[in-house]
């Protein structure tokens, strides 16, 4: 609707910390104006959202975490690739543009791809995409104002097996930093040794480095660190379905608690 926001923004209870959550692909709202040029049955089946992603990390709001989640969907506009220049990724995989064209898997999104015009695309941009990363800035920027090192942390999740992405199913976890370049050394090796602690099988930079948020929010040199944790989703989902699995939710959330209190910890020592 006119004036509202295409996020959702959760203020932390209590004092908050220096870390900031962003889980920028798990809406799942399309424009009303927007869908009659879907391909219907890509609006039913929505595989490659972030399911429930804010809600696995709701608790982190209790604990003192800021949290910005996406009310629409990456089909509409994907918050996590550039807008321009270089690819994020240099290598074979398929890759999705920031208004994408086709899903994961390679299958069309629209009717007719010629209803993308230059304008239209631009329009989506400042709709949707630039309210989002302008609000991640604005959140930095007060937090720095308390301390002198900050990090974005991005969450994501992903199906198990993406073959146009990876011949091979991804591991558990993977934790990004754009090969060191997006957060202090410290900050990457505090969450790497929390997670490679816990039962889940952790991967660092490989298949994933982290995307244009990392990438654009990573200045350690200004005192803006990012990460991105990528994760499968069946650590946490019903099998078949985009509903919370509690008891999996249960072994799961304390792994990621522990990991996020580390990294607070350690990025105030930075400061």
């Amino acid at each position: 609707m006119p004036g509202e926001m295409p996020f959702v923004l959760r203020l932390p209870k209590g004092p908050r910390r220096p870390v900031f959550i962003s889980a920028p692909h798990v809406g799942t709202e399309i424009p009303t104006e927007l869908t009659s040029l879907y391909v219907p049955e890509a609006l039913v089946t929505m595989q490659d959202t972030d399911w429930l992603v804010h809600e696995l990390y709701g608790f982190c709001v209790e604990q003192g975490f800021t949290l910005i989640h996406a009310r629409y969907h990456r089909y509409v506009v994907d918050l996590n690739r550039p807008t321009s220049g270089p690819a994020l990724y240099q290598d074979a995989r398929r890759q999705t543009d920031v208004i994408p064209l086709t899903d994961f898997d390679g299958r069309p999104l629209y009717r007719d791809n010629e209803a993308l015009t230059p304008s239209a695309r631009e329009s989506r941009i400042q709709l949707y995409y630039a309210p989002y990363h302008a609000k991640i800035a604005a959140v930095l920027a007060e937090l720095q104002a308390e301390w002198k090192h900050v990090v974005l942390f991005d969450a994501h999740s992903i199906r198990r097996s993406v073959p146009s992405i990876a011949p091979t199913p991804f591991p558990d976890m993977i934790l990004g930093d754009r090969d060191g370049s997006s957060a202090a050394p410290a900050l990457a090796q505090v969450v790497r040794q929390s997670l490679e602690a816990s039962p889940y099988e952790v991967s660092y930079n490989q298949p994933f480095k982290g995307g244009q948020i990392t990438r654009g929010f990573g200045q350690p040199d200004r005192g803006w660190h990012a990460l991105q944790l990528e994760m499968s989703q069946d650590l946490y989902l019903q099998p078949g379905q985009p509903e919370l699995d509690r008891q999996k939710c249960r072994i799961l959330q304390p792994v990621l608690w522990k990991a996020l209190d580390a990294l607070d910890i350690a990025v105030r020592k930075l400061s």
